[in-house]
This record gives structure tokens, C-alpha cells and sequence, in this order.
């Protein structure tokens, strides 16, 4: 096989074993296996990390029945691309065609808002999920938190992390993105209130592998998880510190 074809076109970001699962499925279907539905949504989700997101959408298209499973994949896959427009179009499809969304689906359709420059379209999406006795989860709450924070509405964002607080545990991610906007208007007693209770609840193994992995992008959208340049672990309490430069053996 000429090398150009095993070459990643447009946008895609995947990596090889994404691009090798993608000829794995292309090289099935040249037998005449059938991919299950949720394998056409896997497939689709690899196509747009390999190939972009063109290839995806002309692969779900060319698909003869489309599932839930690839609406929603293609949701999503137009979300990572930050194609918002496509995204609200593509949901307003699903409507008509009474697909229930699910967790996903509504957390793709928050996120496509935001994208969009909608964030007062998020808390009314909440409400649907509740009405729906669909689960929110933490993305959910994350979303929904950062859009009263975008509307400059911070009464709101604390009274949903109270009610949370009240019936489930609560993400650090959580409390790290109510410190970074208590530090953007100088409430620095509050943000540090908030990061001590990060502190209470962090996962330290996960907290090690965003500051090894990762330490440019912690919880970053725009500017989001940076004050005067520095992330938000800067202003985390001393004693997570001390923690972390604990020996590996004692870490657990």
C-alpha cells in the first residue's frame, strides 16, 4: 500500500493505532464483514481523528441505516472540531427523528452551545436533563457552572455547586474552576476556600499526571485555568505540595 494513503489528511489528530484501527475496519469491510453499530460510530469517531472531519461526515452519510450510536458520535465529533453551527443543525435533525439523547448527547449539545457563543442556552438544557431523568455527571456540572461564570453570574454557579455538594461528591475540577474566577475579581478569601476543599477531595495520582502530561493545558479554555500567566495550581494550598513531594512508596 503507497505510503500517501497511510498518511492522515485534514484535521485529524489521531495517532497510529487510531489510523491502523481505521484500515483494520476498512480492510474487514473489503471482506464483507458487517461492523455492528456501535463499530460504524467507533469507526466513524477514528475517521475523524485520522482523517478530518470531511471524511467522517461523507462515512456517515454513506452509512444505508444510522443509529443513535453514529448521531451522536458525529455530535461529538463535530464538537472536538469546534464546528457549533453543524453541531445545533445536526441535533435539530435528531429531534425530528425522536432519537432520545442520552448523558452524552446532552453534554455534547452544552458544549456545541458554548462553542456557539450560547452559554444562556446551557442552563435550560440542564433543566431538560433533569426532566428527563437523565444523569448529569461532572462534565455536565463543569459546563454548567462555566456558563453562569460566562454570563458573570457567580451567584448561580455557587448555588449549583452548593445543591451538588448536597447529593454527590464533588470533583476538585470543580472547585479549581470557582477559584479561578473568584481570583479574576480579587475574592482571594473565597478562592482560597475553594481550593482548599479541591485539596480535601483531589485524586493525587491525577493531579500528578495533569502537571506531568500536561501543565500547559490544566483545565484551560482560552484563559481559562491562568491568572497573570500562572495556573491555578499555583494557588493551591501548601500542604498539596508538600504531599506531592512525598517519595513515590508513600504515595497512594
Amino acid at each position: 500500500m503507497a505510503a500517501s494513503v497511510l498518511r492522515p489528511r485534514g484535521r485529524g489528530g489521531g495517532g497510529r493505532g487510531s489510523l491502523y484501527a481505521v484500515l483494520l475496519m476498512d480492510w474487514m469491510e473489503s471482506r464483507g464483514a458487517t461492523l455492528t453499530l456501535g463499530h460504524q460510530a467507533l469507526r466513524l469517531d477514528l475517521v475523524s481523528k485520522v482523517h478530518g472531519i470531511q471524511e467522517a461526515e461523507e462515512y456517515f452519510w454513506s452509512l444505508p441505516d444510522k443509529s443513535k450510536e453514529t448521531y451522536s458520535c458525529l455530535l461529538n465529533c463535530y464538537g472536538e472540531h469546534g464546528m457549533a453551527c453543524k453541531g445545533l443543525e445536526l441535533y435539530e435533525k435528531m429531534k425530528v427523528m425522536d432519537i432520545v439523547p442520552n448523558t452524552l448527547v446532552y453534554n455534547n449539545l452544552m458544549t456545541l452551545y458554548q462553542k456557539a457563543g450560547q452559554p444562556e442556552k446551557i442552563p435550560s438544557t440542564f433543566e431538560e436533563i433533569r426532566e428527563s431523568g437523565i444523569t448529569a455527571n461532572n462534565f455536565t456540572y463543569f459546563t454548567l457552572i462555566e456558563s453562569y461564570i460566562a454570563m458573570n453570574d457567580l451567584e448561580a454557579a455557587e448555588k449549583v455547586l452548593e445543591e451538588l455538594e448536597k447529593v454527590a461528591p464533588v470533583h476538585w475540577s470543580l472547585y479549581t474552576l470557582m477559584a479561578n474566577s473568584y481570583i479574576k475579581l480579587e475574592l482571594f478569601g473565597k478562592s482560597e476556600v475553594a481550593l482548599k476543599k479541591a485539596e480535601e477531595v483531589m485524586d493525587k495520582a491525577e493531579l500528578l499526571s495533569i502537571l506531568a502530561i500536561q501543565p500547559s493545558k490544566s483545565f484551560r479554555s482560552g484563559n481559562r485555568g491562568h491568572y497573570n500567566g500562572r495556573t491555578v495550581f499555583t494557588y493551591l494550598p501548601s500542604s498539596i505540595w508538600t504531599n506531592l513531594m512525598l517519595p513515590w512508596h508513600w504515595r497512594s
